[in-house]
Formats: C-alpha cells, sequence, structure tokens
C-alpha cells in the first residue's frame, strides 16, 4: 500500500501543470520574471536591454519551464512505476516517457480551449525535449550500473 504514494508526486505536477495551463495570465506571471532578471543585470552591469531583448529572454524562460516541468513528470511517474510494478528498468523508462508525452498532448490540446491560451505541437515538442533528457539520463545510469 504505501508503494502507492509514489504516485502522488506525478499527480501532484500534472495537477500543477493542469492548473498553470488553465490560466490565461500564465505569460504575465513569466513576464514578471523575466522583469526581474533584466532589472538585476541592468542594475549590477550599468546595462540597458531591448524590448526585444526581454522578449527573448521569456520566451526562452518559458520553453525552459516546459522542458523542466515534463522532464520532472517523466522521472517522478518513472519511480513510481518502478516502486508499484515488477517490470525491467527500461520498461519503466518508456512507460513513463510516453505517459507524459500523452499527458503533454493532452495539456496542449486542453489549453486550446482556454481563453487567451493556444495549443502548439512546438510545445509539445519542447516538453518531449525534456521528456527526453530525463530518459537518457536514466539510460545513462543503467549502462553505468551495469559495466
Amino acid at each position: 500500500m504505501k508503494e502507492r504514494l509514489y504516485f502522488i508526486p506525478p499527480v501532484i505536477i500534472m495537477i500543477l501543470i493542469y492548473l498553470g495551463s488553465n490560466d490565461p495570465a500564465s505569460g504575465e506571471k513569466s513576464d514578471f520574471i523575466t522583469k526581474f532578471i533584466w532589472k538585476i543585470i541592468d542594475n549590477i552591469f550599468n546595462y540597458n536591454h531591448t524590448y526585444s531583448q526581454e522578449m527573448g529572454l521569456s520566451f526562452l524562460i518559458r520553453k525552459l519551464a516546459h522542458m523542466t516541468e515534463y522532464g520532472l513528470l517523466n522521472i517522478s511517474t518513472f519511480f513510481a512505476l518502478i516502486k508499484n510494478f515488477k517490470l525491467k528498468y527500461n520498461q519503466n523508462i518508456i512507460i513513463s516517457s510516453i505517459i507524459s508525452l500523452l499527458y503533454s498532448i493532452t495539456d496542449e490540446y486542453h489549453q486550446s480551449f482556454v481563453p487567451g491560451r493556444v495549443g502548439t505541437y512546438e510545445d509539445v515538442l519542447i516538453d518531449l525535449s525534456g521528456i527526453l533528457l530525463v530518459s537518457f539520463i536514466l539510460i545513462k545510469k543503467l549502462t553505468v550500473k551495469n559495466v
């Protein structure tokens, strides 16, 4: 029964992703972070950034957030599977990756119905890059462990 508790982190991550996707003002919230970072850079280096630089950093932060949240979803799902099912290590990697990718696809589809948001296949690909990064790290751990 205690092993089922390992499913709590991926479910929490899924809920947080859903809530973020359901928020029409999510872009403004990430822009706040960008403005804060630029304020620090401008003050420390006596630099005056351009609007284009601000938008570029904002884009980068949002896309890195996509990669990070789906990487975390993948690894937390992987550990939940490892603790609950008697599958091979690499099978758990594949299943957790598929679950994470399917959640990404459904999340982007969900966003297409939220006013002020759009669902894009580009974001699914960015999510997939975070999923694959974690998968490659887990595979590398497997190969190092077996050497």
